[in-house]
C-alpha cells in the first residue's frame, strides 16, 4: 500500500488529510514544516507529499525547489488557498504534480490524490470493523460515537451472536464487556480469537479477578476519547501492514500503545505473509519503521521469523542501519537475514 506525507504548520489540517487519506487504505506520516519533511523524505520512501505553500522555517515552495534540485522525484501536491491560475500555473513550473485548494473535502483530496498518482477509480477498501459483545447494550453506542465515523461497529448480546457474526466478517477488533460468558470473558475472547486470529482483542473495563481476560488490553471505563483513541483506534483500527509486491510492510507506530500495538501488528503481519508466502518466494518483512531499539525490534523479529518458519518460510528482514546495529548484539539473529533501508 501507499505511504503518503502530509505537510502543513496547522495540525488541524494535517489531521484531517490523516482523515481523509487512512479509509482510503494509505498510510499518512505528518510533518509540520518544510524542514522535518526534507528530513523525512531523505530518509525513507514516499508515494506521495500534500505540502502546504505557506510555512514558517522552510515554505513549499522552497521545499518543492530543493527536491527537485537534489534529484527526488517524489510526487508533490501544492496545498493552497488560493484557486487561481497563479497558482496552479505555479505547481507545474516548480515541479508539483498537482494542487489541493483550500478548504478541501474529502472527495476533492480523493480526486486531488487520484488524479496526482494516476490511480484507476475503484471501489474504497472495506471499513475498520469493531465487534463488540455487551449483554447490557451499551459499549456498542459509547464506542461509535467516539470512534471515527468510518469505522464500523456491529454488537452482539451473547457469545453466540457474536460467533456468527465472527465467522462471516473479518474485524480488525474485538471488544467484550466483563460481563459476558456470565462473567467469564476468557472464554468469549479466546473462542472469538480462534475466528479472528488477526484482531485486537480488549476487555471493555476489567475482567471480575482484575485481568485482561487474555486480552490485549483493558479499555478504561468510563469510555474516554483519549484511551479509546491510543487503545483502540490507533492499535488496530487504522492501517498497520501492507502489501507491497514481495513485501509486507509495518506501519508507524503513531501514538498507539506500544504493547498492544507490537501485539496486533504480529497478528497482521502474519496474515498478509501467509497470503503472501503461496505466491511469492524471495518474502521480505519491512520493520523500518518500528523503533530502533532492540527492546522492540528484537522480540518482533524473532516471533515472526518463528511463526514464518512453521509454514516452511524464511524471510529477509528490511530494518533500518539503526535498527541493525541495535540487533547487532543478539546471538538470536544469527541465522537470521537482514537488508538494510
Amino acid at each position: 500500500m501507499l505511504r503518503l506525507l502530509a505537510v502543513d504548520d496547522s495540525a488541524s489540517v494535517r489531521a484531517n488529510l490523516v482523515n481523509y487519506l487512512e479509509p482510503l487504505g494509505f498510510e499518512v506520516d505528518e510533518a509540520e514544516n518544510g524542514a522535518t519533511a526534507l528530513r523525512m523524505i531523505r530518509a525513507q520512501h514516499y508515494d506521495l507529499v500534500f505540502l502546504d505553500i505557506n510555512m514558517p522555517v522552510l515554505d513549499g515552495p522552497s521545499l518543492l525547489r530543493l527536491l527537485r534540485a537534489q534529484g527526488l522525484t517524489v510526487p508533490v501536491v501544492l496545498v493552497t488557498s488560493s484557486t487561481d491560475r497563479a497558482v496552479a500555473g505555479m505547481a507545474v513550473r516548480l515541479g508539483s504534480h498537482d494542487f489541493l485548494s483550500k478548504p478541501f473535502t474529502p472527495v476533492s483530496v480523493k480526486e486531488t490524490l487520484y488524479r496526482a498518482l494516476r490511480l484507476e477509480p475503484s471501489a474504497p477498501p472495506p471499513p475498520p470493523r469493531l465487534l463488540v459483545l455487551d449483554p447490557n447494550g451499551l459499549a456498542g453506542a459509547q464506542l461509535r460515537a467516539l470512534l471515527p465515523a468510518h469505522v464500523q461497529a456491529e454488537e452482539a448480546q451473547d457469545l453466540a451472536g457474536a460467533l456468527a457474526l465472527a465467522g462471516v466478517v473479518a474485524y480488525d477488533a474485538l471488544v467484550v464487556d466483563p460481563d459476558a460468558e456470565d462473567g467469564q470473558p476468557a472464554r468469549a475472547l479466546a473462542e472469538l480469537g480462534e475466528l479472528q486470529p488477526a484482531a485486537g482483542r480488549f476487555l471493555a473495563g476489567p475482567a471480575p479477578d482484575g485481568t485482561a481476560a487474555g486480552g490485549d488490553a483493558v479499555l478504561p471505563v468510563p469510555l474516554e476519547e483519549g484511551p479509546i483513541r491510543t487503545l483502540l483506534f490507533e492499535s488496530c483500527l487504522r492501517p498497520i501492514a501492507f502489501v507491497h509486491g514481495n513485501e509486507v510492510r509495518l506501519a508507524a507506530l503513531r501514538g498507539a500503545d506500544r504493547g498492544v500495538f507490537f501485539a496486533v501488528a504480529v497478528r497482521r503481519l502474519m496474515k498478509l505473509a501467509s497470503a503472501l508466502t503461496e505466491t511469492v518466494v524471495d518474502l521480505r518483512i519491512d520493520l523500518t519503521r518500528a523503533p530502533p531499539e532492540e527492546g522492540v525490534l528484537s522480540p518482533l523479529v524473532l516471533e515472526l521469523r518463528e511463526r514464518l518458519e512453521e509454514l516452511g518460510v524464511d524471510p529477509t528482514f528490511v530494518v533500518t542501519a539503526d535498527g541493525r546495529k541495535a540487533l547487532a548484539s543478539s546471538s538470536a539473529m544469527a541465522r537470521t537475514a537482514f537488508v538494510v533501508s
